[in-house]
Protein backbone atom coordinates (compact mmCIF):
# COMPACT_ATOMS: atom_id res chain seq x y z
CA UNK A 1 0.00 0.00 0.00
CA UNK A 2 2.61 2.13 0.85
CA UNK A 3 4.56 1.79 -2.88
CA UNK A 4 1.16 3.33 -4.35
CA UNK A 5 0.97 5.91 -1.97
CA UNK A 6 4.50 6.93 -2.82
CA UNK A 7 3.62 6.90 -6.19
CA UNK A 8 0.84 8.74 -6.35
CA UNK A 9 2.75 11.26 -4.50
CA UNK A 10 5.58 11.55 -6.96
CA UNK A 11 2.87 11.91 -9.48
CA UNK A 12 1.79 15.11 -7.61
CA UNK A 13 5.23 16.37 -6.94
CA UNK A 14 6.53 16.04 -10.30
CA UNK A 15 3.59 17.75 -11.79
CA UNK A 16 4.25 20.40 -9.48
CA UNK A 17 8.14 21.10 -10.24
CA UNK A 18 7.59 20.76 -13.86
CA UNK A 19 4.74 23.00 -13.82
CA UNK A 20 6.07 25.13 -11.59
CA UNK A 21 8.86 25.62 -13.99
CA UNK A 22 7.53 25.81 -17.09
CA UNK A 23 4.30 27.25 -17.49
CA UNK A 24 3.94 28.55 -14.08
CA UNK A 25 1.33 31.50 -14.96
CA UNK A 26 -1.30 29.02 -15.97
CA UNK A 27 -4.24 28.90 -14.05
CA UNK A 28 -3.97 25.43 -12.51
CA UNK A 29 -0.42 26.36 -10.60
CA UNK A 30 -1.87 29.93 -9.21
CA UNK A 31 -2.75 27.96 -6.45
CA UNK A 32 1.64 26.99 -5.89
CA UNK A 33 4.04 28.88 -5.58
CA UNK A 34 7.09 29.04 -8.36
CA UNK A 35 10.00 30.60 -5.91
CA UNK A 36 13.28 28.59 -6.34
CA UNK A 37 12.85 28.15 -2.59
CA UNK A 38 9.53 25.51 -3.02
CA UNK A 39 11.71 24.03 -6.42
CA UNK A 40 14.14 22.65 -4.36
CA UNK A 41 12.06 21.56 -1.25
CA UNK A 42 10.02 20.04 -4.11
CA UNK A 43 13.38 18.34 -5.72
CA UNK A 44 14.52 17.10 -2.33
CA UNK A 45 11.23 15.31 -1.51
CA UNK A 46 10.98 13.86 -4.64
CA UNK A 47 14.12 12.26 -4.32
CA UNK A 48 13.19 11.07 -0.77
CA UNK A 49 9.94 9.68 -2.16
CA UNK A 50 11.60 7.82 -4.65
CA UNK A 51 14.77 6.27 -2.48
CA UNK A 52 12.35 5.04 -0.20
CA UNK A 53 10.31 3.84 -2.94
CA UNK A 54 12.99 2.07 -4.99
CA UNK A 55 15.55 1.20 -1.87
CA UNK A 56 13.09 0.78 1.04
CA UNK A 57 13.57 2.12 4.16
CA UNK A 58 16.37 1.07 6.88
CA UNK A 59 15.74 -2.16 9.13
CA UNK A 60 17.04 -0.19 12.20
CA UNK A 61 14.25 0.71 14.51
CA UNK A 62 15.89 3.93 15.40
CA UNK A 63 16.30 5.05 12.20
CA UNK A 64 13.28 4.11 11.26
CA UNK A 65 11.56 5.91 14.39
CA UNK A 66 13.42 9.18 13.29
CA UNK A 67 12.07 8.60 9.56
CA UNK A 68 8.38 8.63 10.55
CA UNK A 69 8.49 10.91 13.63
CA UNK A 70 10.33 13.95 10.94
CA UNK A 71 8.31 12.86 8.11
CA UNK A 72 5.29 13.57 10.33
CA UNK A 73 6.47 16.48 12.04
CA UNK A 74 6.91 17.64 8.29
CA UNK A 75 2.70 16.74 7.79
CA UNK A 76 1.96 19.09 10.80
CA UNK A 77 4.01 22.01 9.67
CA UNK A 78 2.76 21.71 6.14
CA UNK A 79 -1.24 21.48 7.50
CA UNK A 80 -0.26 24.04 9.77
CA UNK A 81 1.24 26.48 7.90
CA UNK A 82 -1.53 26.11 4.92
CA UNK A 83 -4.34 26.64 7.57
CA UNK A 84 -2.28 29.76 8.24
CA UNK A 85 -2.33 30.59 4.84
CA UNK A 86 1.48 31.36 4.75
CA UNK A 87 2.13 28.72 1.81
CA UNK A 88 -0.07 27.70 -0.78
CA UNK A 89 -2.86 25.31 -1.03
CA UNK A 90 -0.99 23.43 -3.65
CA UNK A 91 2.13 22.82 -1.86
CA UNK A 92 1.30 22.80 1.82
CA UNK A 93 -0.93 19.77 0.32
CA UNK A 94 1.94 18.49 -1.69
CA UNK A 95 4.50 18.43 1.13
CA UNK A 96 1.80 17.27 3.57
CA UNK A 97 1.31 14.07 1.34
CA UNK A 98 5.22 14.02 1.26
CA UNK A 99 4.93 13.54 4.93
CA UNK A 100 2.58 11.08 4.98
CA UNK A 101 4.04 8.62 2.21
CA UNK A 102 6.95 8.83 4.06
CA UNK A 103 5.94 8.14 7.33
CA UNK A 104 3.89 5.25 6.11
CA UNK A 105 6.76 3.62 4.07
CA UNK A 106 8.81 4.26 7.82
CA UNK A 107 5.93 2.96 10.04
CA UNK A 108 4.98 -0.18 7.91
CA UNK A 109 6.49 -3.67 8.90
CA UNK A 110 8.53 -5.97 6.28
CA UNK A 111 5.74 -8.61 5.17
CA UNK A 112 8.27 -10.92 3.66
CA UNK A 113 10.76 -11.52 6.05
CA UNK A 114 7.76 -11.95 8.65
CA UNK A 115 6.16 -14.28 6.11
CA UNK A 116 9.30 -16.31 5.67
CA UNK A 117 9.37 -16.73 9.43
CA UNK A 118 5.56 -18.29 9.95
CA UNK A 119 6.16 -20.63 7.00
CA UNK A 120 9.85 -22.00 8.63
CA UNK A 121 7.42 -22.16 11.79
CA UNK A 122 4.19 -24.20 9.77
CA UNK A 123 6.49 -26.35 8.08
CA UNK A 124 8.49 -27.38 10.91
CA UNK A 125 6.83 -30.38 12.13
CA UNK A 126 6.83 -31.97 8.58
CA UNK A 127 10.53 -31.45 8.14
CA UNK A 128 11.93 -35.03 9.48
CA UNK A 129 8.82 -36.26 7.30
CA UNK A 130 9.97 -34.95 3.88
CA UNK A 131 12.80 -37.15 3.42
CA UNK A 132 11.00 -39.92 4.53
CA UNK A 133 7.91 -39.90 2.25
CA UNK A 134 8.87 -37.31 0.19
CA UNK A 135 7.84 -33.50 -0.09
CA UNK A 136 4.28 -33.97 -1.53
CA UNK A 137 3.10 -36.68 0.71
CA UNK A 138 4.43 -34.38 3.88
CA UNK A 139 2.31 -31.60 2.56
CA UNK A 140 -0.40 -33.36 2.56
CA UNK A 141 -0.13 -34.46 5.84
CA UNK A 142 0.21 -30.90 7.08
CA UNK A 143 -2.98 -30.08 5.11
CA UNK A 144 -4.23 -32.85 7.00
CA UNK A 145 -2.88 -31.92 10.12
CA UNK A 146 -4.14 -28.24 9.75
CA UNK A 147 -7.32 -29.68 8.84
CA UNK A 148 -7.88 -32.17 12.01
CA UNK A 149 -6.89 -28.80 14.24
CA UNK A 150 -9.57 -26.41 12.77
CA UNK A 151 -12.38 -30.20 13.58
CA UNK A 152 -11.31 -29.82 17.19
CA UNK A 153 -9.60 -33.36 17.36
CA UNK A 154 -6.04 -33.63 18.70
CA UNK A 155 -3.53 -34.54 16.32
CA UNK A 156 -0.29 -36.37 17.26
CA UNK A 157 2.64 -37.00 15.65
CA UNK A 158 1.33 -40.60 15.60
CA UNK A 159 -1.45 -39.69 13.39
CA UNK A 160 0.54 -37.62 11.11
CA UNK A 161 2.63 -40.69 10.30
CA UNK A 162 -0.40 -42.40 10.05
CA UNK A 163 -1.44 -40.09 7.08
CA UNK A 164 1.48 -40.02 5.48
CA UNK A 165 1.92 -44.01 5.47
Amino acid sequence: MSRTIQFLTLIVLMTLLIGCLIIPANPIFWLATATPTYTLVRAILIVLVYSFMVFGVPQYKFIRRTIAALSLALLGWALATTYNESIQLLDGLSIAAAGISLALSAIEPDYASRAEENWDVITSPIRPHVRLFGRRAAYYALVAFMLFDMMGRNVSPSHIRQVLS
